[in-house]
């Protein structure tokens, strides 16, 4: 999964467990109306500092996804309204082999689906700036 956070772009590739992306179109058909409510979850199993630094970043702003599948396809989603965090959930285990880290839910609203780009384009986006 690759994440887009403003001009600054990050890829997070976690355990395919760990993560999804949801699009569930709906029609009012009294008003005659048809959006696009999107979910993402990103369950980032580690409390490192980095992490802790992304995920407060991740709370203050509106961003785009750019989901790779495992069929290759790249969807985005936030394209034109963007996602906000709606929840963030820090854990810690009781056991030494429990997950010490973060679940984080993104929520937004667009009217189209999210569209499918190519590979080049989600590469770009990830290019650092020069």
């Amino acid at each position: 999964m690759a994440l887009v956070i403003g001009k600054q772009g990050y890829e997070i590739t976690p355990d395919r467990a760990h993560i999804f992306a949801n699009q569930d179109p709906v029609r009012n058909r009294a008003n005659n109306s048809y959006a696009v409510p999107q979910t993402v979850m990103l369950d980032l199993p580690d409390d490192e500092l980095d992490t802790q630094e992304l995920t407060t970043t991740l709370g203050k702003g509106f961003f785009l996804f750019i989901v790779r599948y495992s069929n290759g396809k790249n969807r985005v989603f936030g394209l034109v309204n963007g996602m906000t965090l709606d929840t963030e959930a820090n854990t810690s285990g009781q056991e030494y082999e429990d997950k010490n880290g973060s679940v984080l839910n993104f929520t937004g609203k667009e009217l189209l689906k999210a569209p499918l780009v190519s590979n080049l384009i989600a590469d770009a986006l990830l290019e650092p700036a020069s």
